[in-house]
């Protein structure tokens, strides 16, 4: 049996944060997700890539907001608090 959950609505996939290069945060949604990597999309749910389960964390609009912030200012001490206080996705 497969450990990788497939969402068949792609109206209900869910939002996550994903920490890309250089720490920035970019919000994609979750296709499918398994324990050591998450399928996500941006604009076209065709145009899919499995991340790093280790880099998915929970969607929440203010963390989205400090961490762009703290990115475009390049601050990567709060950078760096924010992320390794961020809720990991666990959708598997």
């Amino acid at each position: 049996m497969s450990s990788v959950k497939t969402n068949p609505d792609v109206n209900n996939h869910v939002k996550v944060i994903v920490r890309a290069y250089g720490d920035e945060p970019i919000i994609l949604c979750v296709k499918s997700a398994g324990e050591s990597t998450v399928e996500v999309y941006g604009d076209d749910d065709q145009k899919t890539i499995n991340y790093p389960a280790q880099y998915v964390y929970k969607y929440d609009p203010h963390l989205y907001s400090s961490l762009k912030k703290a990115h475009n200012s390049n601050d990567k001490d709060t950078l760096a608090t924010l992320w390794k206080n961020a809720a990991k996705y666990e959708g598997y």
